[in-house]
C-alpha cells in the first residue's frame, strides 16, 4: 500500500495512517485531485500552522527557562583540551539543546598535563607546580568511600594534573574579576541524557530531556537562591549520609528536585562557585590530590556546599543528576586515576 501511494505521487508526502476502509478513496487516479499540491498543501499548512500555534506556549516556557539558566551566573566556561576538538564540537552539540547557551559559555583551554610533565625539567616542574599542587598524596580518606582504592601514597597522572591546573586557573579569573559566580563545565558533560526507549514517559526524547533539565534547574535554583552558598553541584557522585535535604514541591508536572549537602563524592564535570569561594580555595592551595578528591578530603574547607538532583530517579532511585558524563566509547576520558592504579 506504502509503495502505490509513493509512486502516484509527485514527491515525497507525509501521510497519517489510512484505516482500511478508506483505502479505495485515497488509491483513486491525482486526476481526482486527492493527492495534487492544491488543495491538499494548503491543509497541510493548515495543520502545521495549527500546531505551531498550539507549541507557542511550551516554546515560550522553554526560552524562558533558558533565560534563566543563561543569567543565573556571571560566566559559564567549559575546560576543554586543544587536541580534543571532537570533545568540543559534541560538548557545543549538547549545548545548542538550550537556547542561547553557545553564546553565552566560554570555551577555556585546558593544561595538557602530559605536554607538561615532558617539556619541563624536574627542577622546573616542581617548582612550577609547587604553589598550585603536589605531585603525591595519600588515598587513605578516599580509600573509604571507593572500594577500587587502595591506601597509600600515590603520584598524580599527568591527566590530574592538568585537570587541577585548569580548575585552578579558572577560580583565579573568578577571583580577580568582577564577576559574582562561575559554571564551571569539563567537556564531557551532557545536560540532555536521552531516556531508554521503553521509556515513554513525558521527558522520554532528546528534546523532552532538555526541557527537564531546564524545568529541574529552575526549581533547583529557586531552591539555592534562599540558601548562602557556595558552591553548588549540578552534577556530582555522592558518598555517605546526605544532610540537609530539601525536596521542591511536587506539582502537576510531577518532577521533585531535591537540594541536600553532601558527606563525600566524585567529580567536577558541572558546578558553580562565587567569588568569595574561589578566594577562599585558592588561600588553600597547593591542591593534594585529584581535585575532585582534595575537595571531599577537606570536607569543601567549611564552605556552604550543596548537590541538586532529580529525586527518585538513578541509580537505586537515590537521584539523577542534572547534568551527567558522557562516557560513551567516542568519549572517553583523557584522565586516568592514580589512586586507580
Amino acid at each position: 500500500l506504502l509503495l502505490q501511494l509513493y509512486s502516484s505521487t509527485t514527491g515525497f508526502v507525509a501521510m497519517a495512517y489510512v484505516p482500511r476502509h478508506k483505502r479505495a478513496n485515497n488509491s483513486r487516479s491525482n486526476t481526482q485531485g486527492k493527492w495534487q499540491h492544491g488543495n491538499d498543501s494548503q491543509s497541510g499548512s493548515l495543520r502545521a500552522q495549527t500546531k505551531k500555534e498550539n507549541r507557542q506556549p511550551k516554546e515560550a516556557i522553554n526560552d524562558h527557562r533558558a533565560k534563566l539558566f543563561c543569567t543565573a551566573f556571571s560566566r559559564i566556561c567549559c575546560i576543554n583540551l586543544e587536541d580534543r576538538p571532537d570533545k568540543w564540537d559534541r560538548f557545543e552539540r549538547e549545548m545548542q539543546r538550550v537556547p542561547g547557551l553557545t553564546e553565552k559559555v566560554e570555551r577555556f583551554n585546558a593544561v595538557n598535563g602530559t605536554q607538561l610533565m615532558d617539556k619541563e625539567q624536574s627542577t622546573d616542574k616542581n617548582s612550577l607546580m609547587s604553589d598550585d599542587i603536589t605531585l603525591q598524596w595519600d588515598t587513605t580518606r578516599n580509600a573509604v568511600w571507593d572500594r577500587h582504592i587502595e591506601p597509600g601514597i600515590q603520584t598524580l597522572s599527568p591527566g590530574e594534573i592538568g585537570c587541577a591546573l585548569s580548575h585552578i586557573a579558572l577560580w583565579r579569573q573568578l577571583a580577580t574579576s568582577s564577576a559574582s559566580t562561575m559554571l564551571v563545565f569539563e567537556d564531557d558533560a551532557a545536560i540532555v541524557k536521552s531516556a531508554p526507549r521503553h521509556h515513554s514517559g513525558r521527558y522520554g526524547g532528546r528534546r523532552q530531556a532538555a526541557e527537564k533539565f531546564l524545568i529541574a534547574f529552575e526549581k533547583a535554583w529557586s531552591m539555592i537562591s534562599e540558601q548562602a552558598w557556595d558552591l553548588l553541584y549540578l552534577g556530582f557522585s555522592d558518598r555517605g549520609e546526605r544532610r540537609d535535604v530539601t525536596n521542591s514541591t511536587n506539582d502537576s508536572d510531577e518532577l521533585v528536585v531535591q537540594l541536600f549537602r553532601p558527606a563525600y563524592g566524585f567529580h567536577t564535570h558541572c558546578y558553580a562557585l562565587t567569588n568569595p569561594a574561589a578566594n577562599r580555595l585558592l588561600s588553600e592551595l597547593p591542591v593534594t590530590g585529584p581535585i575532585d578528591v582534595w575537595l571531599a578530603d577537606n570536607q569543601w574547607f567549611g564552605m556552604n556546599v550543596y548537590c541538586a538532583s532529580v529525586a527518585n530517579e538513578g541509580w537505586k532511585n537515590t537521584g539523577r543528576n542534572l547534568v551527567h558524563q558522557d562516557r560513551s566509547k567516542q568519549n572517553q576520558s583523557d584522565i586516568t586515576q592514580s589512586g586507580r592504579t
